[in-house]
């Protein structure tokens, strides 16, 4: 979920204030303002701040931008994108479809998601070597350096010695 997302009582009357809790007994994100009328029912709802909520359990919580009040609930594989009930009766009939839970449940589960942590792994590897050669470069070049200087060191007092040899003449 976006960090701006808004209010969704406030959005209900056309109102735009900044989301900062979510009320789990309405499932959905509430602003300042609404949160302590939410801790103010008779039996109070159980809010919690923003920060402390799953991603996964938000976007379970979103509602269709097409069909205003529907949940998105389902995942639709052929399209690759999570739809609302109204969606799936009027444009996915057809199609592969998965709640979103037990999608969420394949991802973590899934041959892609493995070999894409087993990529990771790798560039990991990658990286690491990389960096293990750029250290000992580095201190090879430090060396380098310190000789070279060393070098120049001598090379002048070789140069001041033979002028100093060439004034007295």
């Amino acid at each position: 979920m976006a960090d701006n997302e808004v209010c969704a009582g406030c959005r209900r009357d056309n109102e735009e204030e900044m989301t900062v809790s979510w009320c789990n007994d309405y499932d959905e994100p509430v602003c300042r303002p609404c949160s302590k009328v939410h801790r103010r029912f008779v039996i109070p709802h159980d809010i919690v701040d923003i920060n402390h909520i799953p991603n996964v359990k938000k976007v379970l919580s979103k509602t269709c931008k097409d069909h205003a009040g529907h949940k998105l609930i389902f995942f639709c594989v052929n399209h690759d994108e999570i739809v609302c009930p109204a969606c799936l009766s009027e444009s996915h009939k057809e199609c592969d479809i998965n709640h979103i839970e037990k999608a969420a449940n394949g991802i973590k589960e899934s041959s892609a998601l493995h070999d894409l942590k087993e990529r990771i792994h790798n560039q990991k590897g990658i990286i690491e070597k990389v960096k293990g050669e750029y250290i000992e470069l580095s201190s090879k070049i430090d060396q380098d350096n310190k000789q070279q200087h060393k070098r120049l060191i001598q090379l002048r007092s070789t140069i001041d010695d033979r002028l100093n040899r060439l004034e007295k003449i």
